[in-house]
């Protein structure tokens, strides 16, 4: 993590630890607004050809969950990022182009609560891990993606096209009062450029299994007190779940070997508001 990653969380971190709202009831069903802002980090190709950019998020849905913080909840969200080509790649008469590459994508996303810090009245963390399905268009201005060798960029001939995407996310909630929250994510957010639905969703779905299985045994065991071999089922879980997302590149929709999606990373702080 840098120092301007850190920069970024600091603000997330003080206002959750000076908070001193009464408690109140923080469980139920609550609508919710989210809205945030991140640090956008190209991956794999894209690394080596982009510069890091920034974008935003923006997203209602319905939550329930129990005034440990823990729960289940569904969002529906509008993602933007923007990225910029770096010059050596350029040949230099598209120099004078925009560089920028924009990605805008809508995702339905369903997420969990698995863990959490709180008194019996109240939370004050809690992690949380999402998974969204939906799609993302990038954009690169036409003249600069003209004069591009395909070598240099991974959009190759998907410039301005539609494509199915996901995102996997872990976080942390701060509850600064029964209504507001701030939250850190960690996102992988992945496009396929030759889509096989068959494949994606078998692979997905193991995936995504594997991940769940791991978090709810965690959950039944801190619940039973035994809070040692839930943090270390939780650890393995995520471990194994992260093991299996960068392995996914190399070997796309495994069992199968599909092309390697287009990938980058979000570190993204938000502000959810609950009605």
């Amino acid at each position: 993590m840098n120092k301007y990653t850190m920069i970024f969380l600091l603000p997330f971190f003080l206002l959750v630890m000076v908070n001193n709202l009464e408690s109140s009831d923080y469980s139920g069903n609550k609508y919710s607004i989210r809205v945030g802002g991140n640090i956008t980090n190209p991956e794999h190709k894209f690394k080596s050809n982009y510069n890091n950019g920034a974008g935003f998020k923006i997203g209602i849905g319905l939550e329930e969950q129990n005034n440990m913080g823990i729960g289940s909840g569904i969002f529906l969200e509008y993602l933007g990022d923007f990225i910029k080509l770096k010059e050596n790649v350029l040949y230099p008469s598209s120099i004078k182009y925009k560089r920028d590459t924009k990605i805008f994508g809508g995702y339905l996303n369903a997420r969990y609560n698995f863990f959490s810090l709180s008194t019996y009245k109240r939370p004050f963390f809690s992690l949380f891990s999402s998974t969204s399905l939906g799609y993302a268009k990038f954009s690169l201005n036409k003249d600069a993606f003209s004069e591009l060798d395909n070598t240099k960029t991974e959009l190759e001939n998907k410039n301005n096209k539609t494509l199915p995407a996901y995102h996997h996310d872990i976080g942390l909630a701060g509850y600064i009062s029964p209504l507001i929250q701030l939250e850190y994510s960690f996102e992988i957010l992945s496009c396929d450029v030759n889509y096989k639905w068959t494949h994606s969703y078998i692979s997905q779905t193991l995936c995504f299994g594997t991940r769940r299985l791991f978090e709810k045994l965690a959950l039944n065991l801190i619940l039973e007190n035994k809070m040692t071999y839930g943090v270390i089922s939780l650890i393995i879980g995520q471990a194994v779940f992260y093991t299996w997302v960068y392995f996914d590149y190399e070997r796309h929709n495994w069992p199968w070997h599909d092309p390697s999606p287009l990938r980058y990373h979000r570190h993204s702080i938000s502000i959810t508001l609950k009605l």
